[in-house]
């Protein structure tokens, strides 16, 4: 059996797009091996609106962009949309001024039985009526509709994990995606039986998961395949020897990095004791 006590939107999606990729990758805790420029962009983009929450002008909101873009790697193509998505986004900033920005980057946890599930919100803001907003930025072209957001699993469990723990009734929670590259800002308000099928939900998934033995994961040919971080160390596309060989590699090395770190920290702990 593989017993799992954190759970989590991403970690789910990996399970629900391919067993296999969601073994190796948070039970043999292999490496990504991928170069996704998309996902750096939108890094980046994430840490100039956590940064540049309280500009006052458009001007102080592109120097932070300066400033932090040499953290980020990406296509150079992409620099042509960076004006479009700071405009956006202070314009957005500034229709949602009245409200108080209550945090950014919050790591929630929500209790379901003897597991917790885990998310990290983008931006929470408070109304003067104690209703909630949930920002989370999206920096792709493609724009879901609000019947997408309505079967949005993540979204959902940023909005039941705010109700539960900040004891805020769901319907006064909206929930968002904002489109810097667009500037729309597309959100739903989620109700009740939608919060009981919700935690009904993960509940499911995670026993699905606890029951299977390792050999139950089995990879599964789907259209993310080409873009898969862990194709290296897939039996569809690579022998099962090599696969074999990587991962014990892996593991040793992890193991002489673990005991190295412990050496030196002994080593600290006796030159603190002698002196």
């Amino acid at each position: 059996m593989v017993y799992i006590v954190q759970a989590s939107n991403s970690k789910l999606d990996n399970y629900r797009e391919c067993p296999y990729k969601y073994y190796v990758r948070y039970h043999e805790k292999m490496p990504e091996q991928r170069s996704d420029t998309a996902m750096a962009f939108g890094s980046y983009m994430h840490k100039v609106f956590e940064l540049g929450l309280n500009c006052s002008s458009l001007q102080d909101l592109s120097k932070i962009a300066e400033e932090v873009k040499v953290n980020y790697k990406y296509d150079e193509d992409y620099n042509k949309l960076i004006p479009k998505c700071l405009k956006n986004f202070f314009d957005f900033n500034s229709k949602i001024s009245k409200a108080q920005t209550v945090g950014t980057e919050l790591n929630e946890e929500l209790k379901i039985d003897d597991f917790a599930y885990i998310g990290i919100i983008d931006r929470v803001l408070k109304a003067e009526d104690g209703s909630i907003m949930i920002v989370d930025y999206k920096t792709s072209k493609r724009e879901k509709t609000k019947l997408d957001l309505f079967t949005d699993k993540q979204l959902i469990g940023y909005a039941v994990t705010i109700s539960k723990n900040w004891n805020v009734p769901i319907n006064k929670i909206t929930c968002g995606h904002f489109y810097p590259i667009t500037g729309n800002f597309v959100y739903v308000t989620f109700q009740y039986p939608q919060v009981s099928k919700f935690i009904q939900d993960i509940k499911n998934e995670v026993w699905t998961i606890r029951k299977k033995s390792k050999t139950d994961f089995q990879p599964i040919r789907n259209r993310f395949c080409d873009w898969c971080g862990f194709k290296y160390l897939c039996p569809l596309f690579t022998d099962q020897n090599t696969i074999t060989k990587l991962i014990r590699e892996h593991k040793e090395s992890t193991k002489d990095t673990v005991n190295n770190q412990k050496s030196k920290g002994d080593d600290k702990a006796e030159i603190q004791k002698t002196t």
